[in-house]
């Protein structure tokens, strides 16, 4: 999964904002400890403002 996120990418996930994949990685590791069912939700973005 992690190779599915570019040191670049920007997640924001309810008030919670990681950024890059080591931070991505990091957040899914302690959601799946937590809810072992939870999915991200995928939102495609032609556009991300800066």
């Amino acid at each position: 999964m992690s190779l599915a996120y570019t040191p670049g990418s920007r997640w924001r996930n309810r008030a919670e904002f990681v950024n890059g994949s080591a931070e991505i990685v990091g957040f899914l590791t302690r959601t799946w400890t937590r809810e072992p069912d939870y999915r991200p939700a995928v939102a495609a973005r032609t556009t991300m403002p800066a």
